[in-house]
């Protein structure tokens, strides 16, 4: 099974992400600043980390130095988040990519997939048996989701659902 550590300070937000990402297939690790976000890493090795910029304690662009600088760590990518412009390079590290909030769902699986295919690992559920879960699931719905009426809307309620509560959530990071 895939994992990713979500690495966020706003807990709407990474409740949101932790299930959404879920309902995908992905196994999710969550973290509440940089410094946890280090300890999971040391325990669990992701097949990528997506992480808020401005979060106390370790910000998103030190731990993406920290994950860079260690050779254990250096193939995980990280994807960077943020309602700020993306960090220049030099100030938060080699990262894999960077999303700009609000995002829809779509922009974060296609990101996620796009820096784990290139990583080399599948998105593999480990039950196949469970709804909504197994490679067959997940192929299917991200067909349905590309190809047809009902897989546009359910991406517009769960891109809508995002928004909602990003913007509740007020000045996001």
């Amino acid at each position: 099974m895939t994992t990713v550590l979500v690495v966020e300070d706003e807990e709407p937000i990474l409740a949101l992400l932790s299930a959404l990402l879920g309902d995908e297939g992905y196994r999710v690790v969550t973290a509440r600043n940089g410094r946890e976000g280090l300890d999971c890493l040391a325990v669990v090795q992701p097949d990528a980390v997506l992480c808020d910029v401005m979060m106390p304690v370790i910000d998103g662009a030190t731990l993406c130095r920290h994950v860079q600088s260690d050779p254990a760590y250096r193939s995980i990518p990280v994807v960077l988040m943020s309602a700020a412009p993306p960090p220049l390079a030099s100030s938060a590290g080699r990262y894999a990519a960077f999303l700009a909030k609000p995002f829809t769902l779509d922009a974060v699986l296609d990101v996620l997939e796009r820096v784990i295919r290139r990583r080399g690992a599948r998105h593999i559920s480990a039950d196949p048996d469970l709804p909504g879960t197994g490679i067959a699931w997940v192929q299917a719905e991200a067909s349905m989701r590309r190809d047809s009426a009902a897989g546009a809307a359910l991406s517009r309620a769960r891109s809508a659902d995002i928004a909602r509560v990003l913007e509740g959530v007020g000045a996001c990071s």
